[in-house]
């Protein structure tokens, strides 16, 4: 029986941490075919034989509304998920029926809570998958409208289960919690081979730009002149780059987890999926913090125990004084504590057995 697997498209982290393990699923059951429904970028399940991209023909996911890069606007997030109701029944209605058409023997969301509903009324059992859930994000934004949230939470109770990673938060909307270890991108390609496919050869740090949306050329151009012992890899191309600020393009073979297993340090903003990327790699990161996302606090309480982390203010940030953070970052010491990262295999095995 094949498997449907519901992937929230707000950022790339939900997405890329399912591609791997359906990377895995696809070793243990070359059998089983997958079916994913999301509204990220298909190419990031590119590759993978066993699976196929089907985008619903509407939103399944209302996320949260970003404000600007680092900053979530919750009241503004609690109205567009009062508005996501309003046309839910519909959703649920028309996702029942496809699930019912594909005949699953499982399907599996990470971690829209749509499918729960959907999946019960098509019969099908379901599971979730990830470290949060959307009822304790909607909670932190001091609810004027709790009714949708209880709605989210009891489209969890569906489910049978939550298979919960690592950088969570106490889950009191599922029936059964089981946790996972990390599931996190391994790099593929060694990193000689990394550097010779981006033409390379240069010994200072090399430095990650890895900012979702990007940064301005402005703040680009000015922390590589005030870092010249640091080589920025970046994927803009701002005119009139000094030698020490690369452009790079990140195209297959290459992936992302690639390049920051080649790299020393990375510039981000926080969240499950760069974080795992950095604890499995060992690349260390400066980051600026961001303002309404709940699970930061989590992550930053747990993640310096396993990885090397340095704060860009944010007006530091913005303008390209990162020359200190990096340089923070980078002169750490390794932390001694490791995570157990064999949470993509642990969680494809478990999926492999349930279907």
């Amino acid at each position: 029986m094949p498997l449907v697997y519901y992937v929230s498209g707000h950022g790339f982290g939900h997405a890329r941490r399912t591609s791997e393990i359906l990377r895995h699923l696809a070793d243990l059951r070359p059998d089983l075919r997958v079916t994913v429904r999301t509204t990220a970028p298909p190419a990031i399940f590119a590759g993978l034989p066993t699976v196929t991209v089907d985008p619903p023909p509407m939103l399944l996911d209302p996320g949260v509304v970003e404000r600007d890069t680092l900053t979530v606007d919750g009241p503004a997030s609690l109205h567009k998920l009062a508005d996501f109701f309003q046309s839910y029944d519909t959703a649920v209605a028309s996702e029942s029926a496809y699930i019912a058409a594909a005949r699953p023997g499982l399907v599996a969301a990470d971690i829209s809570f749509l499918p729960g509903d959907a999946a019960h009324r098509a019969d099908i059992p379901c599971v979730g998958v990830g470290n949060f859930t959307w009822d304790w994000i909607y909670q932190s934004f001091a609810p004027e409208s709790p009714e949708h949230i209880d709605r989210v939470a009891a489209a969890y109770r569906r489910m049978e289960c939550l298979l919960q990673l690592p950088l969570g938060h106490p889950v009191d909307s599922f029936r059964q919690v089981i946790p996972m270890p990390l599931v996190a991108g391994q790099p593929r390609i060694a990193r000689d081979d990394v550097l010779a496919r981006l033409d390379i050869d240069d010994p200072r740090p090399r430095v990650l730009v890895a900012m979702r949306g990007g940064v301005s050329d402005h703040a680009l151009l000015t922390a590589a002149r005030q870092s010249p012992h640091l080589l920025l890899l970046c994927t803009q191309r701002p005119r009139d780059a000094p030698a020490n600020l690369r452009p790079i393009a990140i195209t297959p073979p290459l992936d992302f987890t690639d390049v920051l297993a080649a790299s020393d340090v990375v510039l981000s903003k926080i969240g499950y999926g760069i974080l795992a990327d950095c604890i499995v790699t060992g690349a260390a990161i400066a980051y600026p913090p961001r303002t309404g996302f709940a699970e930061d606090a989590i992550s930053l309480q747990i993640c310096p125990r396993y990885l090397r982390m340095a704060e860009i203010a944010p007006a530091d940030f913005e303008s390209g004084r990162w020359r200190g953070a990096l340089d923070a970052a980078l002169a750490q010491p390794i932390p001694s504590d490791a995570m157990d990262i064999t949470g993509t295999a642990k969680v494809a095995a478990w999926l492999a057995g349930r279907v």
